[in-house]
């Protein structure tokens, strides 16, 4: 169950856990049941980035993956708040701008 709190959401380990051991308890009495299925993945998932925070990272690198910053630390990049605002006041450009010339050269 996802609790609201000050503008936060807050999802309770137990809860998960609960509904967890539900969907077991569900595909023991009917491996069939497609119901129990989705219910286990889903919070499989959700128990995976809301308790674990297996997207963070901090897990990346724990399992040995490169991030970007890794592979090309020279790049200097823009965080998308950033862009965000460029955008809201008008300076900003589309991510794909400078591919609209070529495009518009092969028509």
């Amino acid at each position: 169950m996802i609790h609201s709190s000050d503008d936060h959401y807050q999802i309770k380990e137990d809860q998960i856990k609960a509904d967890m051991a539900k969907a077991d308890e569900m595909l023991k009495e009917d491996p069939t049941n497609f119901q129990a299925s989705m219910q286990k993945i889903m919070k499989e998932y959700q128990y995976s980035w809301g308790i674990r925070a297996d997207n963070t990272p901090d897990a990346a690198k724990y399992l040995g993956y490169l991030t970007s910053k890794d592979l090309y630390p020279d790049l200097v990049y823009t965080k998308f708040e950033d862009f965000f605002k460029e955008m809201l006041e008008g300076r900003g450009h589309t991510v794909y701008e400078h591919m609209r010339e070529l495009y518009q050269e092969k028509k």
